[in-house]
């Protein structure tokens, strides 16, 4: 079995370099068009199940690198903010 870690596609706070935390925030039109592009050009390794975080972003981001049915998993894993 091989885990693949994959970062989140860009946000609009990402790209005005914001700490987004727990914010729900989605893909900016950019984080899409990204992440499509590296998709087309190979660069994510094929899945059985894709695990991730219920948060807009990471949902997107599955979405847009395996948008052909595999199995979603969402985690209960949300970033955490220091207090």
């Amino acid at each position: 079995m091989k885990i693949v870690l994959i970062r989140h596609g860009a946000t609009k706070g990402n790209l005005e370099k914001r700490y987004i935390g727990r914010t729900d925030e989605d893909l900016c039109g950019e984080g899409i068009k990204k992440l499509k592009e590296d998709t087309c050009a190979g660069i994510y390794p094929p899945a059985q199940a894709v695990f991730s975080s219920p948060m807009k972003r990471c949902l997107s981001t599955a979405e847009c690198i395996y948008p052909v049915p595999v199995s979603y998993t969402h985690l209960r894993a949300h970033e955490t903010e220091a207090d």
